[in-house]
């Protein structure tokens, strides 16, 4: 195979796999979204249905108090479905608690400049410059490689839109080891953060988008955390804002 074919090939390889990361990517997206949106539902509604349940139980017993059982098996029955619903509800988040991860050591500069590569034609199309800053040496964790990818793809595209409106829009992401902690940073000279919206972002079903579902930064959250690690959100002195995942290094 000459040299020309050989480039070729390479090309084509990192192509594929490039694709390859994408689908997964894309699809443990919509697995999670739907996940997520599951959980929160669940989260959300277990606390009404207790409050109905105690009330029912409460009322039953008063009835009971004052000899009156006209209404007792209306209360019996309450209690039934009420208890009937939250069963369902804990078999959903039991359910969605059990997820498959498959954890090896993963060298974050290659995960960013993967990732990277996934963004640019739409950082390119966008006018953003991206900056990536890796360190010389290893800094690796223990973790989902898919997983931290789709981590870095929801927090850029994020970014992206974040930035509109700016004369130059940049984002800047840079890796570094502390100690036993591994950092990614990304930081974008957007508009920042309202107060407000601050203590909110990144929990379900919150979001500062017109069309947003408020579930892409919970997911990247949830995934940190399982990772033993944290995301968070904040306003860069400099402005705009910074992003930061913290997660356990390996050697």
């Amino acid at each position: 195979m000459n040299r020309e074919a050989l480039n070729s090939a390479k090309v084509q390889a990192r192509q594929d796999e490039a694709a390859r990361l994408s689908e997964q990517i894309a699809q443990l997206d919509r697995r999670r979204s739907v996940g997520e949106i599951a959980a929160s539902l669940a989260h959300e509604l277990s606390q009404p249905l207790t409050n109905i349940y105690l009330i029912a139980d409460r009322m039953e017993l008063a009835l009971q108090q004052r000899h009156d059982e006209s209404l007792n098996r209306y209360f019996v029955d309450l209690n039934r479905n009420t208890q009937k619903a939250g069963d369902i509800l804990g078999r959903i988040r039991a359910f969605i608690q059990s997820k498959n991860t498959h954890f090896e050591r993963v060298e974050l500069s290659q995960v960013i400049t993967d990732v990277s590569a996934l963004i640019h034609d739409l950082a390119y199309n966008e006018s953003v410059d991206l900056q990536v800053y890796l360190p010389p040496q290893e800094v690796a964790v223990w973790a989902d490689p898919v997983q931290l990818s789709q981590i870095f793809m929801n927090v850029l595209r994020n970014a992206i839109q974040a930035t509109q409106g700016q004369a130059s829009r940049r984002l800047l992401i840079r890796v570094w080891r502390d100690g036993e902690t591994a950092h990614i940073t990304l930081t974008d000279n957007g508009p920042g953060l309202p107060a407000e919206a601050l203590s909110q972002v990144g929990t379900a079903f919150f979001t500062t988008k017109s069309d947003g579902l408020g579930v892409g930064l919970s997911i990247s959250k949830s995934i940190a955390q399982q990772h033993g690690g944290s995301l968070t959100i904040a306003n860069s002195p400099t402005g705009g804002a910074v992003v930061e995942l913290q997660l356990p290094a390996v050697n």
